[in-house]
């Protein structure tokens, strides 16, 4: 395995410092959208260009190759990058100074598979004797490990009688709607939008988690208010030549989660959400839904999320090496985690962000300065595309 060098440095050197920062569509990812929107990255003098990536793997891919100097992603990211543990094989150190937030993962199950409530034992009716497909966005991401937790307490094996594909969120509802898959989980809105659009349920919650989960985890959870998922990271190469421009980022968006985090500026966000164009297929409906059940998994304020120390790295690497059945210290130690988890560069952007107003803006939205990339047809999404070779069961 090599590292991959990044391109930011170079491209510093010669042209205008932009700082380029790629996203999923979820709504933990929504600070930066309203950070942009708000003028925040502008009044911290941030010439900031968004970019909202087509899945997980084109997200990572464009970190690794210098493409991207940041993005908002499942902190896992920053484990599996700098172990080589992705298609491309190549190392890329990364650095987070803000976690930001829960997305609020659930399992949702198709309407053609379970009629009705989604209950233990119509699950274990439907599942049983044939191979089932659930999507997830992205590989050892809080969404993949609540899914394995949710199989674990059915007596459900990945591999076996259930397949795990990766997909981009926002195809995840259509290829539900078309019979492709049977279920998926996402974080909010996706999940909601399921529901309002009928083309899925969600799954009844299991009262008792894995022991063996709940055991290894006990020691994180005791100072954890909520589990480490989204983060703001940025490559290592970024985070030293441009030190005070990173911990502006922070700041900037930081601010701008505080902002998405208050209810009274709940229309103005869902606003923003709609124009950017980037939610393909979200109605306001399913958007007014995730907001209005924060602390019910999920949390928009990167405040409340607390800073990324050592203990929140133990909790991520934890995850990691559980769902790839290795033990967590092969997946770095604690000097490790100080390196990319920094408990400094949070400190630093919470007493940036006093210098922003969180007043609400006037009315009204810009036209978006980078249109969103459409999303590619779902023509090629079959059973067999998965290496599945019976038939559909939808």
């Amino acid at each position: 395995m090599r590292f991959a060098r990044g391109k930011a440095e170079v491209r510093g050197e010669r042209n205008a410092p932009e700082i380029r920062v790629g996203f999923l569509p979820s709504l933990p990812s929504v600070a930066l959208l309203m950070a942009e929107s708000l003028g925040y990255f502008e009044r911290m003098g941030l010439p900031v260009r968004l970019s909202c990536e087509l899945g997980s793997a084109s997200l990572r891919d464009r970190l690794v190759h210098g493409e991207l100097d940041g993005a908002a992603a499942d902190a896992s990211l920053i484990f599996t990058t700098y172990h080589g543990w992705s298609g491309t094989g190549l190392r890329c150190p990364l650095v987070t100074g803000l976690m930001l937030g829960t997305g609020g993962s659930e399992v949702v199950l198709s309407r053609r598979l379970v009629s009705g409530e989604a209950t233990d034992a119509a699950l274990s009716g439907s599942f049983r004797g044939r191979s089932m497909m659930i999507a997830i966005g992205q590989e050892y991401s809080v969404g993949h490990q609540t899914l394995l937790r949710w199989l674990a307490a059915r007596g459900l094996r990945p591999g076996h009688e259930v397949r795990v594909p990766v997909l981009p969120y926002p195809q995840m509802l259509e290829a539900l709607g078309a019979g492709h898959i049977d279920g998926f989980c996402a974080p909010a809105p996706w999940s909601q939008q399921a529901r309002i659009a009928g083309v899925g349920l969600r799954a009844s919650e299991h009262e008792h988690e894995c022991e063996a989960d709940a055991e290894a985890e006990a020691e994180v959870a005791n100072d954890t208010p909520l589990e480490a998922g989204m983060a703001l990271m940025v490559t290592r190469d970024f985070a030293e030549a441009r030190q005070d421009d990173h911990v502006r980022l922070l700041s900037a968006i930081l601010q701008a989660s505080r902002f998405c985090a208050e209810v009274a500026n709940r229309d103005r966000v869902i606003s923003t959400i709609l124009n950017s164009g980037h939610f393909a297929g979200i109605s306001v409906s399913a958007l007014a839904e995730a907001m209005d059940v924060q602390g019910d998994g999920l949390s928009l304020d990167a405040a409340r999320m607390g800073c990324p120390d050592r203990k929140r790295a133990g909790g991520v690497r934890h995850r990691v090496c559980a769902i790839r059945g290795g033990p967590a210290t092969k997946a770095g130690g604690r000097d490790l985690a100080t390196r990319q988890f920094r408990k400094d560069l949070f400190e630093r952007a919470k007493a940036g962000a006093t210098v922003l107003c969180a007043t609400v803006p006037r009315a009204g939205m810009e036209t978006p300065r980078h249109p969103p990339r459409p999303f590619p047809s779902l023509a090629w999404m079959t059973p067999a595309a998965f290496g599945v070779g019976c038939a559909s069961p939808l």
